[in-house]
């Protein structure tokens, strides 16, 4: 009797939350079918698509099972997915006005309050953002100031190239410091050596009305409909059968519409001047026992995509 005793007491509460779990998951698949969203995959309670997201590339499954606009349960928030060219540009472009609202993060609205260009929306974002490009101008945007600037910056990160003497050494640091010392020496005045403890913590922070809507550049940069080998390395994207530049529409690394980045010039600048600076300087080889075929071209996920730590030689010229 005693032991009967227990099992009901035991056996009763343990039903009582499969039952309240079983209620649970029926009310979230009916509020989730009653919505009008687009196409997606059935979302599991609490933890919605985020077991079968693929991280590397997580517009590629969607995209050819549900098609350029679908939605994903991205654990308690519904979220609309744009993809492909001709759709995200013409999210962007034909209703800038209506996508260009920022979704409210609870830790960036801790942080940041709604201020700022990036974290601001309406009124205070357009006013933000005029007076970000004024600014930029006024320190030097276009002009050769700001040449003078990166050139100079240039020159220390091949000084820092040169000090490893043709040995390997990881890259992804040195290059990000590099970078954003272009930024801190316009606002400041001043650069931070590459070595700067303070300077290189700095470098590691960082549907319906209302709905958030994520449009994917990835998948603009990787339609198969725009690039002939979207996932090659193939310069010829970008050049007629005689050898002339071609402009490719589909080619928005930094977004269209009016939330498109405000730092486009600067970082057009400093792309070429870094890249050729480096190039007629030296010739880049892999560590010794590393052949091209090892080199893994997949980008480190997180809040930007960017070149997994890696490590290289900088042979000087002859």
């Amino acid at each position: 009797k005693i032991m009967s005793a227990l099992d009901s007491s035991v056996i009763v509460p343990i039903l009582s939350l499969l039952l309240l779990f079983l209620l649970n998951i029926k009310i979230f698949m009916t509020k989730a079918s009653k919505q009008h969203f687009p196409p997606g995959p059935r979302p599991l309670p609490i933890i919605g698509n985020l077991h079968i997201l693929d991280l590397k590339r997580p517009y590629q499954t969607m995209l050819e099972k549900y098609g350029s606009i679908y939605s994903i349960q991205m654990g308690p928030k519904k979220v609309v997915v744009l993809s492909g060219y001709e759709t995200v540009k013409d999210a962007l472009v034909s209703y800038g006005d209506q996508f260009g609202e920022r979704s409210q993060v609870p830790i960036f609205e801790r942080l940041f309050e709604g201020k700022g260009i990036v974290f601001s929306h309406g009124e205070t974002w357009k006013t933000m953002r005029r007076f970000s490009l004024t600014t930029l101008r006024n320190f030097g945007m276009g002009k050769r100031l700001i040449e003078d600037t990166i050139i100079e910056e240039c020159q220390h990160l091949v000084r820092s190239f040169e000090s490893h003497r043709g040995k390997p050494f990881e890259v992804t640091t040195v290059m990000n410091a590099s970078v954003a010392n272009v930024i801190v020496s316009v606002l400041l005045g001043k650069r931070f050596a590459y070595q700067d403890t303070q300077f290189l913590r700095l470098l590691t922070l960082i549907g319906e009305n209302g709905t958030e809507v994520i449009t994917l550049l990835t998948s603009v940069l990787r339609d198969q409909t725009q690039w002939e080998k979207p996932d090659t390395f193939n310069p010829e994207h970008f050049l007629s059968s005689t050898g002339k530049f071609i402009k490719k529409e589909a080619f928005m690394p930094f977004s269209l519409g009016p939330r498109m980045c405000a730092g486009e010039s600067l970082a057009k600048m400093e792309l070429f001047l870094f890249f050729t600076s480096l190039m007629q300087k030296f010739i880049f080889q892999p560590p010794p026992g590393v052949s091209h075929l090892d080199l893994d071209l997949t980008p480190d996920i997180g809040f930007t995509t960017r070149p997994m730590p890696h490590k290289l030689r900088a042979v000087l010229r002859a």
